[in-house]
């Protein structure tokens, strides 16, 4: 998940030379910032229509791998007691559970909150910077090394989650807490400290390595299908609204401290790290409720014979409903 949203970071250092590339033309009669709009929606358009032939629904259908690696990917998600057997079945009351599940709007208010922060950020980021003292045209390249801060969030946040045991929800908290740091310094220090402020409006990138991770929990910790396209739907949904929600609190009259889109900036990160913590202390409660109520999982494992245990996966059952389960923090 983090490699592949690493793509995110790319694009934010790739896009200051383009952006400053386009804004250089001089023949178009096309605004220059349609032209972005123009040129980067036709390529991701080709690339999303690629996809649609290129991209597996599932392990079982990746031609790119040989029949065993696929035979291992399947025993490896069984093991995981996630499921994915099922032929894409829509089935109601897995929709209806995933609606009710604690951890589907923990997730969703997470996602929607540091997605207001994201939405503020990603469309006056440029505006933000002019105004401590740059050009239009420098202010887009001096967005550029938010990009590499993102991309060294994601690789630290994969390399503590995948060899230490850090919770990802904890990492995640942390990642939100050093960006609420970094909007701190662009809203309290004085103007005359532009490149402090510049800093700061770096630093506060860091939360986009969260959304990887958010999506990884719903991997590991939804199961069946329709239940985890439900819970994915729902963040999706947080994300677009979160984004479109962000940029309504700034406007020009606040030029050139955009105080009271910054203050929603910071309402929006400190209410991330709240949910994502409380996400955290959930996991927590319902792994030890399950712990009283079904026994430990090796005791409920062993008891269960292989053959049974993919049984249980054949027949798509949620999270709920396996009760040898647990989430993983």
């Amino acid at each position: 998940m983090l490699i592949w949203f690493t793509g995110n970071a790319v694009a934010n250092i790739l896009s200051g030379i383009i952006a400053h590339g386009v804004g250089e033309i001089t023949t178009s009669k096309i605004a220059a910032w349609k032209l972005l709009f123009l040129i980067l929606g036709a390529v991701t358009t080709f690339w999303g229509i690629l996809l649609v032939f290129l991209l597996p629904s599932s392990p079982s259908e990746a031609k790119f791998l040989t029949p065993d690696e696929r035979a291992l990917c399947l025993q490896r998600t069984i093991a995981n007691k996630t499921g994915i057997l099922d032929k894409s079945e829509f089935k109601l009351p897995q929709m209806v559970a995933g609606l009710l599940d604690p951890q589907a709007w923990l997730l969703f208010l997470a996602m929607f909150t540091v997605s207001v922060a994201n939405g503020g950020i990603s469309a006056f980021g440029s505006i933000l910077v002019a105004a401590f003292g740059f050009s239009p045209l420098e202010a887009v390249l001096m967005q550029m090394p938010s990009g590499g801060v993102q991309l060294g969030a994601f690789i630290l946040s994969s390399i503590l989650a995948a060899y230490t045991k850090i919770p990802r929800t904890i990492i995640m908290v942390f990642m939100i807490i050093v960006s609420l740091v970094g909007i701190v310094m662009v809203y309290a220090l004085p103007s005359e400290q532009k490149w402090s402020r510049l800093g700061g409006s770096w630093i506060t990138t860091t939360y986009v390595a969260t959304t990887p991770l958010q999506l990884s929990l719903i991997t590991s910790n939804v199961g069946g299908f329709t239940k985890r396209s439900t819970v994915s739907g729902m963040l999706f949904v947080a994300y677009c609204v979160g984004n479109i929600a962000g940029p309504q609190f700034y406007s020009t009259d606040q030029a050139p401290r955009y105080s009271k889109g910054i203050r929603a900036t910071l309402a929006g990160y400190g209410l991330a790290t709240f949910f994502t913590f409380a996400l955290f202390l959930y996991y927590i409660f319902e792994n030890k409720r399950r712990d009283v109520k079904y026994g430990l999982p090796a005791n409920v494992s062993e008891s269960m014979l292989e053959s049974e245990e993919q049984e249980l996966e054949v027949s798509n059952k949620t999270d709920r409903e396996l009760t040898d389960f647990r989430y993983i923090l």
